[in-house]
Order: C-alpha cells, then structure tokens, then sequence
C-alpha cells in the first residue's frame, strides 16, 4: 500500500475540484490500495469520490464533503469526522472505531458492515440515533395497496414487544404490528383490507396483528425483512 506524497494528494484534491466544476481536464478522485494515515483533509470537497482500500486512521476529516461518495474497505479509527457531510455516501466495510463523528451528517446512507464501536457521537449527529421509539408501542403509517391497485395509507400500532429499527432515514422497520385502519390517500376512503406494495401475499386487515418472523436485526439493512412504516402519516403519503 503506497503512502502518498502531499503534492500528489493536492494534485488529486485539485483535479476532483475541476472535476466536480465540469472544468476541461478534471479528474474525479479515486483513492485506491493508498495510505493516508494522520493526514488533513479539513474542508475538502470530495463529493463523488471513490475511496477503496485506504488508510486514513488518525487523520482531520473535518467538515469534510463527502456526499454520494463510496468508501470500501476504508480505515477510519480514531479519525475526525466531526461535521463531516457523508450524506447519501456508500460505506462498505468502514471501520469507524474511536472515531469523532459528531455533528456528522448520516441521512441517506448505506452503512453496511460498518463498525462505529466506541466512536464519539451527539444529538446532531444526524440518523444514527433510531428514528422511532426504542421501546414501548407507538403509532406508525405504511403506504399499502388497496381498492384495484390505488395506494392508500394502513395505521399501525407497533406492539410493546416488537423489534424495531431505522437505518440512515426516517424510514423504519419492525416485527410485529396491528392494523387500526386503512384508508385512502387522502384520508376519507375506509377499508377492510389491503396488502404489501412489494409483496402481494402479505396483507392487512384491520383489527389483526401482523408479524414478520425472520426480521432482520441488523438495523443497517434498511431494506432487509419487517414491516416497513413511517412515524408520521404524511411521511407514509410522500414515500414513493
């Protein structure tokens, strides 16, 4: 694995700020096999890049932009990523251990085998608290499919004793709810029966529990097994 000089990082830095302008001669920056342990990127724009097989272990990623990039097999530990935008970013295999990440910005983001054991967090560190109750039942919405194939909205109440979770959205998922109503989009339609947009032969009847016995506890798989909801009706009627 090479450790890179900081001209030739400057270099790319440059080029991937060309890059991301449309300028003539941009490259987009692609960090691959290459050592960057204890360096500072502080502020860089680094939208869009790929990083794969690199080592940034103590290093000043403050308020770095990393928005829509991917990271694979990236070491983090002990990094700064406080205020870091990693916003729709892909992280496979990120090890993210003792590193700061508050005020980091994690909406949208797939975080898969990602390790955050003992990394420094707040409450502005956006999407990696639950987005739903941890425990206790609670209300959620669920867009369904209803009447010849309209869309309407099932009520949920999310029993004492399901699991739960949410990932980097405000998109949740759980194992065990009941059906307290379903209704049309727009509220004045009532029904008696619905089913799942993606899986016709799971249905919903009011005044009945459903449950997904092989729910998926790995709340970073947003789009593994359980029933999926939203905490608020409105949310439920925007998702697409």
């Amino acid at each position: 694995m090479r450790r890179l000089t900081k001209e030739e990082l400057k270099n790319i830095l440059n080029l991937h700020e060309k890059w991301l302008c449309d300028e003539v001669g941009g490259v987009r920056a692609c960090l691959i096999d290459v050592n960057l342990k204890g360096r500072c990127l502080l502020g860089e724009d680094l939208r869009n890049a790929h990083l794969e097989n690199v080592i940034l272990k103590k290093s000043n990623l403050i308020d770095v932009n990393l928005s829509h990039a991917v990271l694979i097999n990236v070491d983090l530990q002990a990094a700064s990523l406080a205020g870091t935008n990693l916003s729709f970013a892909k992280l496979y295999k990120v090890n993210l251990k003792y590193a700061d990440i508050r005020d980091t910005n994690f909406c949208g983001a797939v975080l898969e085998d990602v390790s955050l054991r003992k990394s420094t967090y707040n409450e502005n560190t956006a999407f990696l608290l639950l987005q739903c109750p941890e425990e206790g039942s609670f209300i959620g919405y669920k867009k369904v499919i209803v009447n010849r194939g309209r869309e309407g909205i099932v009520k949920l109440q999310i029993t004492e004793d399901a699991k739960r979770s949410s990932a980097t959205s405000r998109k949740c998922r759980c194992s065990k709810a009941k059906v307290l109503s379903i209704t049309s989009i727009d509220g004045k339609i009532e029904y008696d029966y619905a089913y799942s947009r993606y899986d016709r032969s799971f249905t919903y009847k009011v005044g009945e529990t459903v449950e997904v016995t092989d729910f998926n506890e790995d709340r970073w798989y947003d789009c593994s097994t359980g029933i999926h909801f939203f905490i608020t009706r409105d949310e439920a009627v925007q998702y697409r």
